[in-house]
């Protein structure tokens, strides 16, 4: 005999309030609750177009409504709960003793991914009770339809229509009470049953992650992956091909900032300094990672690396395989091709780059982190390259690594500063083909007579003081 844990005849359904960003992917509107794995809730059920739309109900692993939600109807077995034929886990469950170990419904069999498109799913059971930690719910009316409202800490917040539910049958239960909603987890141990989101009464305190049968009928309520809604590019028909990204990573829109990493670190933090920096034994000349000068490098190591490698590209980290963090001559390439302007989009001050094609992208005016001071945000933008400093005729400098940057007063070009510090980064999507030898005679067209001190720091005017520094991408003595 079939256990059933907890038997949930309804879920949740999710609608914005005001407060929530309008964001769209494929036509369906998405909200970001903050929560710590950056999974975005879809605004609505599948089969509606507003939050207090019921949708379609679906027996779990199946993407089409039907009348008759039962055993003997469901698509992944012969008939009984001891006769599946998918997603089983258990041979007592399966026909004939049938296993195939799959706990996670495949794509073809999410009816989020079927109805919405690639990209958008069903969330796992793992997710949903992300959901119910990282938010507070209560039981409301909206527009005349009960249901349930989560919360999240950044004010923005999901509504679930208590939208009922099919079980043995063709009968819907607890519709406008209570709520059921699949998630695309197998439950351990009893395959029979999959995981889901369920309240019985909408204006109690009873919200929970629960299971039921397979066959029953519940509603969905897709979730996308912030990097999916991220890694959107442009083709601005540049030569080599490459194409740039429509936002930063860590945004969700072009405006947005995204987090900060230091350069070859793919994760954000609290403090950029060397003594933080995790290519380094402390500070700037105990390098243990991409190190052309043995001054530079922790008891005299080297190992000629001079562009990021993907296990420590921030873009391939953070958004996938193919993304990955533009090079030096890759930005040169950007300038060179594309006209600029110094503009605002929605508020957010930045430059944005036309190509001849007519497609443009925008970069925010983002500043960088030194130490834990953001400084000059909103007045200049700074951004990584892939690309360690490194001028042919000159000493190396491998603590230093190059950067994009641009204020409202002149076009953008590549410097360098120290590595530890924080910037933003704009990915690209495209093999690199960036020549091994990287020509710099081009920065002498760009009309840039700005100083800047050895690590990176811009100087009011002409220096005055004996010293090294770097004009036009070179070094120069004063």
């Amino acid at each position: 005999m079939k256990k059933i844990l907890i038997s949930m005849l309804a879920l949740f359904a999710i609608a914005t309030t005001a407060s929530a960003q309008n964001n769209t992917i494929d036509g369906h509107e998405y909200v970001d609750l903050g929560l710590p794995s950056g999974t975005l809730w879809a605004t609505c059920n599948v089969g509606a177009t507003s939050p207090e739309e019921y949708g379609d109900h679906f027996a779990w692993g199946e993407t089409q409504p039907k009348k008759d939600y039962s055993w003997e109807t469901y698509k992944w077995c012969k008939g009984t709960y001891t006769t599946l034929t998918k997603y089983c886990t258990d041979k007592s469950y399966g026909h004939e003793g049938f296993t195939d170990e799959l706990i996670t419904l495949e794509a073809e069999d999410d009816a989020a991914t079927a109805n919405w498109g690639e990209g958008w799913r069903m969330p796992t059971s793992a997710e949903i009770k992300e959901l119910l930690d990282n938010t507070e719910s209560k039981g409301v009316t909206q527009n005349g339809v009960n249901g349930r409202l989560f919360t999240a800490a950044n004010g923005n917040s999901i509504f679930l229509p208590a939208s009922g539910g099919y079980r043995s049958g063709g009968s819907l239960n607890y519709v406008g009470s209570g709520g059921g909603y699949w998630s695309s987890s197998l439950l351990g141990g009893i395959p029979a049953d999959a995981y889901c989101l369920y309240f019985l009464y909408f204006d109690s305190g009873n919200v929970d992650r629960g299971n039921d049968d397979r066959s029953c009928g519940q509603c969905v309520r897709p979730v996308i992956n912030k990097r999916n809604i991220a890694s959107e590019y442009v083709d601005l028909g540049l030569p080599s091909g490459v194409k740039w990204a429509t936002c930063n990573v860590g945004a969700t829109s072009p405006e947005e900032y995204g987090e900060y990493f230091a350069w070859g670190e793919t994760t954000k933090k609290d403090t950029y300094s060397w003594e933080t920096y995790v290519l380094c034994d402390g500070s700037y000349n105990t390098l243990t990672k991409y190190c052309n000068a043995s001054k530079y490098g922790k008891d005299g190591f080297t190992d000629e690396l001079t562009t990021l490698q993907s296990a420590d590209d921030a873009a391939t980290a953070n958004w996938g395989e193919g993304w990955r963090t533009p090079t030096q001559a890759e930005f040169e390439e950007l300038v060179a091709n594309t006209k600029s302007k110094w503009t605002t989009l929605n508020g957010v001050n930045g430059y944005e780059f036309t190509a001849e094609n007519g497609n443009s992208i925008f970069l925010p005016a983002v500043s960088h982190i030194d130490n834990t001071t953001l400084n000059n945000s909103g007045e200049s933008g700074i951004y990584w390259t892939a690309s360690l400093w490194s001028l042919p005729q000159h000493a190396d400098n491998p603590s230093i690594a190059f950067f994009m940057d641009f204020n409202s007063s002149e076009v953008a070009t590549t410097f360098g500063t120290n590595r530890c510090f924080g910037m933003n980064i704009r990915p690209v999507f495209g093999e690199n083909q960036t020549p091994t030898g990287i020509e710099y005679n081009s920065r002498e067209t760009l009309n840039n007579s700005h100083y800047y001190s050895i690590d990176g720091k811009r100087l009011s005017g002409e220096p005055t003081k004996k010293g090294v520094y770097i004009v036009n991408g070179r070094k120069v003595v004063k």
